[in-house]
């Protein structure tokens, strides 16, 4: 399944829901669905690490150096 076809699958799911949080959820979609990266196509092509870890890691020593510098 192509990334169009999922986000407009995951849209079918939630836009008869009434509640607020369901139709924020859907207008996020649909304005952001050409940002929205298509996991499975990048790591089945092994275009990039889909992990968080170096981000974690990166964000965790930007927190140690602001302790020290107070």
């Amino acid at each position: 399944m192509d990334k169009k076809s999922e986000v407009d699958a995951t849209i079918a799911l939630f836009v008869d829901l009434a509640k607020k949080q369901a139709k924020n959820f859907c207008a996020y979609l649909n304005k952001h669905r050409s940002r929205i990266i298509n996991y499975g196509y990048c790591q089945a092509e092994q275009i990039y690490s889909i992990g968080s870890g170096s981000v974690e890691s990166a964000i965790k020593q930007i927190g140690l150096m602001l302790k020290l510098s107070i």
